[in-house]
């Protein structure tokens, strides 16, 4: 699988009737395109997917770990894009809306058990 963040836009307007103003603070919208393999097993590759409540984490510009990286209001700024299952053979595009203390710092993907994970300075091109 290979995957890649093609932007992350900071307080990007919601596009929902439904929603309301961040709970953090600032909402943080990464597009995503990806690609899988035909022998992608997703259990195996991604556990958790890319579900905003899963496996994200935000490092504010002071260091800090803000673990819960969505918010119920940020659940709620865009249509759910994420795919929730990933199948073989497969390109997607998506976007995921966080939810941040801050408008920098950090975004990670990391799943549990994994020694290492993925980062993404925000906004793109440093604070």
């Amino acid at each position: 699988m290979t995957w890649t963040i093609t932007d992350i836009a900071v307080d990007a307007p919601c596009e929902l009737s439904i929603a309301k103003p961040p709970t953090n603070g600032h909402f943080v919208v990464a597009s995503m395109d990806v690609e899988t393999a035909e022998d992608f097993d997703e259990d195996l590759t991604l556990p958790g997917g890319f579900h905003p409540s899963n496996n994200w984490s935000i490092v504010g510009p002071d260091g800090y770990v803000q673990p819960r990286a969505a918010s119920d209001t940020s659940i709620y700024c865009i249509d759910a894009e994420w795919p929730k299952d990933l199948a073989p053979g497969s390109k997607y595009r998506f976007r995921v809306v966080f939810d941040s203390k801050t408008p920098t710092g950090i975004l990670v993907y990391k799943a549990s058990g994994w020694r290492s994970g993925w980062e993404w300075q925000f906004p793109a091109g440093g604070a």
